[in-house]
């Protein structure tokens, strides 16, 4: 994962801030998972769809809510999120070939939400470094179309598979700051 963010805080009394965050980073997360008889098991039939979901950018905008104490910002953070997410459904019958039979694909912008919480810290003049934790869930991206399960012919069949999509995410940063030292 890799971004960038731009963001305004507002610093009241000597140890609130509340501030609102927007980011957008490319990802390379992505996951893979097999439906059907995905080993080869003689005589039991060996059809399968293999799935694979990628998540290519995801952006959030947010809000946060922080306590400083000793140089350190500690804070909450939580608003929407959106990303890019692609799938493929790609069939295959094994006793025939090990070659796909068949594929379809989607790919679309999916909205949905992000909470999480982090710290910040103080390095020199108007740089910060922070780590944080998000959860983002972007809700169900599903796939529909025909696939073939045999290489000898026969009707394709209708495939629908629905995946839920949601990421727990570590990051750290750097931070500059315009304007005074302070978060």
């Amino acid at each position: 994962m890799f971004g960038a963010q731009v963001g305004y805080n507002w610093q009241f009394a000597p140890t609130w801030l509340v501030g609102l965050e927007g980011d957008w980073q490319w990802t390379g997360g992505k996951s893979s998972t097999c439906l059907g008889e995905c080993g080869n098991f003689p005589g039991q039939g060996d059809e399968f769809v293999s799935v694979e979901t990628k998540l290519k950018w995801l952006a959030t905008f947010r809000g946060r809510i922080g306590w400083i104490h000793n140089d350190y910002l500690w804070y909450f953070t939580g608003g929407a999120a959106w990303g890019k997410v692609e799938q493929s459904l790609t069939s295959f019958e094994q006793d025939e070939t090990a070659a796909p039979l068949s594929a379809i694909s989607t790919s679309r912008t999916k909205g949905g939400y992000t909470v999480g919480g982090g710290v910040e810290t103080q390095l020199w003049s108007n740089w910060t470094a922070k780590l944080e934790y998000l959860y983002v869930d972007l809700g169900t991206v599903s796939t529909t179309g025909l696939l073939q399960f045999s290489a000898t012919g026969g009707d394709p069949n209708l495939t629908t598979v629905d995946t839920r999509v949601r990421d727990h995410i570590i990051r750290a940063g750097i931070n500059y700051r315009f304007g005074g030292p302070g978060y």
